[in-house]
């Protein structure tokens, strides 16, 4: 089409206007209508109309509010012990209670216990995972190997394995074999091999060079 001189293209699969001179691209949008504005009579009739419904309203009102006040001392009462129930639970909410040492007995033992069924890998490798967070601390540790739960994870078969078995298992030992002694020695070892020779060690797990052992010394 033509808008006085100039000739234009609209693509309406894209809803684009082509400028076929210069070659300028706008998008076509629609545009609400506006309002007609009301006549001087019509805006009269209105307002009278308006002022009847406002003086109603208010009439409504008064008497709701004169039937509502001999209620207002209870109402208060009550909303006063609600908000104070309010806040108590807001408080008891915010208090976060870990589990007890009961809780953690009877995790290890399930954990164990499925450890002796052959489950799938992806059940497999939740257990550990779990097995591995609650043996952090050494009599849990000492616990999970009571139990007979390194024999059981040794005697599992190939079908059994996941990605990153082997890491997982490695930590689990580490976590009983490592005892509070055992623990502050090898970090003593860590701590004095880095401060005299200058670079990383095998028993800390840093490659000499690396840029790990450059940020420890």
């Amino acid at each position: 089409f033509t808008a006085g001189r100039r000739r234009y293209t609209v693509q309406f699969t894209t809803m684009v206007q082509v400028n076929e001179e210069t070659g300028n691209r706008r998008p076509v949008m629609l545009t609400l209508l506006r309002v007609p504005r009301l006549s001087k009579n019509s805006k009269n009739g209105n307002g009278q109309e308006l002022d009847r419904t406002l003086e109603e309203g208010k009439e409504a009102e008064t008497k709701i509010k004169e039937e509502k006040g001999n209620d207002t001392n209870v109402a208060s009462d009550t909303n006063e012990e609600k908000e104070a129930a309010s806040e108590d639970t807001k408080v008891s909410e915010l208090v976060i209670q870990g589990l007890t040492e009961e809780m953690v007995t009877v995790l290890i033992r399930s954990c164990v216990s499925m450890l002796g069924v052959p489950v799938d890998p992806d059940t497999l490798h939740a257990t550990l995972r779990l097995c591995l967070r609650l043996t952090r601390d050494h009599k849990y540790a000492m616990m999970f190997a009571e139990l007979k739960s390194t024999r059981m994870i040794l005697s599992l078969t190939q079908s059994s394995g996941f990605n990153g078995f082997t890491p997982l298992v490695t930590l689990l030992f580490r976590h009983i074999i490592e005892d509070p002694c055992t623990l502050q020695h090898t970090m003593e070892k860590v701590v004095r091999s880095a401060a005299t020779s200058g670079a990383g060690s095998t028993t800390s797990g840093v490659v000499s060079g690396s840029l790990g052992s450059r940020e420890i010394n």
